[in-house]
């Protein structure tokens, strides 16, 4: 919609509501409203990179970091924070200079790529590309963790509000599969947001994912090897982020045991293991979502503890954790924090690593949990099996 026409469209509005606040002028100032957030965001994928005035935090990594938050992709360098889209973004992933993000506007999520040297230099132009649109009808339901996997040029999408993970072409955004891990009772596919499949990385043929509800009380960590499927209990409910790291698990707890109220949160597990439990067991707790690092530290994002109707109020920040043991956590403008990846592109050094996959059935069992069931069969679809999805092609507006 041009300009022109919204600015014409909000004056017929404003003079039919001194007239009819109830009628046909309200829904017209809803549709305006919506049109000027729509025209917001696509003129902003339009543009430079323009950096506000960075934050001062006292955090020193040894990477650099973007960080996927609800006011937007923040880089961490240098000791400061600056916003780097202005936006809310919650997956993100890179293969060599091309950036891939999930982020959206009202009910539309997308999948787009981008530069990613706008992300780490003012004044570049984003060069976005739609890649994938899905129309989801809660926030709840966007796009969540995405993995874009050089060794076949493609993505990985953790589409949570359909049940699967999809994926596309990493060039062309071209729609290749999509995988259904879960069926009903009677062996029909589950293509609604019925488990919230949130994460989801690749190491080599193997592909693992995490449904946040399984059976009520718990997570289920899923390792994926063509058409089988295996799944692991993990003991608590909304369980992000499966990695492989130094050769074992890591990932986030992230509401710990919600029924025990003396639980204080989340925590963050290697190799089946709470780490620094001195400090996330302090009250009033953590909610770890977020994490990549080096061999020699670990940046994990921290959410807003709260109410989930108060949850974009407050302050998150990033912890940094060297040889497992929390070095700092600063508070930072934003509330949530979704998703971390370094400035070059990776979330872990072991995802290079095309073996790393080897022998993780065994490995989930020693540091996730039990199996609920091992290689079943997993259905596997060419095409979307929801109108909801849009597939590639369309220009920004």
């Amino acid at each position: 919609m041009s300009k022109h026409r919204i600015v014409k469209q909000t004056l017929k509005a404003i003079l039919g509501l001194q007239r009819n606040p109830n009628g046909r002028a309200a829904r017209l100032v809803s549709h305006t409203r919506r049109a000027l957030e729509e025209d917001k965001f696509y003129r902003a994928l339009k543009n430079r990179s323009r950096f506000e005035q960075a934050i001062d935090v006292d955090i020193r990594t040894q990477a650099d970091y973007l960080i996927t938050t609800d006011k937007g992709v923040f880089l961490l360098s240098g000791g400061k924070l600056r916003l780097a889209f202005p936006f809310a973004t919650f997956g993100i992933s890179a293969i060599g200079d091309t950036i891939y993000i999930a982020s959206g506007v009202l009910n539309r999520n997308f999948i787009l790529s981008g530069n990613l040297a706008a992300f780490l230099r003012e004044g570049m132009h984003y060069d976005f590309q739609i890649m994938y649109e899905a129309r989801e009808r809660s926030f709840d339901g966007r796009i969540h963790q995405i993995h874009a996997d050089p060794s076949e040029n493609a993505i990985l999408i953790a589409e949570t509000a359909r049940n699967i993970i999809a994926k596309i072409d990493a060039t062309s955004g071209k729609y290749l599969q999509e995988f259904v891990p879960f069926v009903d009772q009677v062996g029909e596919p589950l293509r609604s947001d019925h488990n919230h499949i949130n994460s989801v990385s690749t190491y080599g043929a193997v592909t693992l994912m995490i449904a946040q509800k399984y059976q009520q009380t718990r997570s289920l960590f899923c390792v994926l090897k063509g058409n089988k499927i295996s799944g692991f209990h993990f003991k608590h409910y909304g369980a992000h982020d499966i990695f492989l790291h130094q050769g074992h698990t890591l990932y986030c707890d992230t509401f710990g045991s919600h029924i025990d109220s003396n639980s204080p949160g989340g925590s963050l597990y290697f190799a089946g293991h709470g780490v620094d439990e001195a400090f996330f067991n302090r009250h009033p707790g953590y909610m770890p979502r977020g994490l990549a690092g080096t061999s020699g530290e670990i940046l994990l994002g921290h959410s807003m503890v709260s109410k989930r109707a108060e949850r974009f109020v407050g302050q998150g920040g990033p912890i940094l954790l060297r040889d497992f043991a929390v070095s700092s956590f600063v508070p930072t403008p934003f509330a949530q924090i979704y998703d971390i990846m370094r400035a070059d592109g990776q979330k872990f050094d072991d995802q290079a690593n095309e073996h790393a996959g080897d022998g993780l059935e065994e490995m989930m069992e020693r540091e996730v949990g039990p199996a609920a069931f091992r290689d079943r069969e997993l259905t596997v679809y060419d095409q979307p099996h929801l109108p909801s999805v849009i597939l590639p092609g369309k220009r920004i507006p």
